[in-house]
């Protein structure tokens, strides 16, 4: 039978097994999840083991798909973040369709498209107004 932990005249836990564990004051997290990758929440994971759930795909997939003509196959590759101040988040990927270029360069370039969201699953396209497709700035390209 394992032993249970015991208190040293100078208020040491010692836990059969394990190092001496001086306590400190609780950490308050409430009842949201915590990633524990540092000692930050666990001083010791003494007897503990990791576990690793498989992830639940979004049964919508994909997320986003096209919907305006200069969208083309869909967003690729981007970066997604959340703004700290508003928190919404925020989409910046690479646009996807064989006519976007830049007229001042005559040559094919580079073009993105910006979406935002409010849960990073139901995507908003605001017009920005920045670059001309098709005759019409009303779009989000970047």
């Amino acid at each position: 039978m394992a032993e249970g932990p015991r208190v040293s005249a100078n208020n040491v836990f010692k836990i059969a097994g394990s190092y001496a564990i001086i306590p400190s004051e609780p950490l308050a997290v409430g009842s949201e999840h915590q990633l524990l990758v540092d000692h930050h929440v666990v001083d010791d994971a003494w007897n503990c083991r990791r576990t690793v759930h498989e992830p639940k795909r979004y049964s919508d997939e994909p997320v986003i798909a096209p919907e305006k003509p200069w969208e083309g196959i869909g967003p690729g590759s981007g970066q997604v973040w959340r703004d700290p101040d508003t928190g919404t988040v925020r989409l910046l990927a690479a646009a996807h369709h064989p006519r976007h270029y830049l007229p001042e360069k005559k040559h094919k370039t580079g073009v993105g498209v910006y979406y935002e969201s409010a849960d990073g699953i139901h995507w908003e396209r605001p017009n920005l107004g920045l670059i001309e497709f098709d005759g019409s700035r009303e779009n989000n390209l970047v």
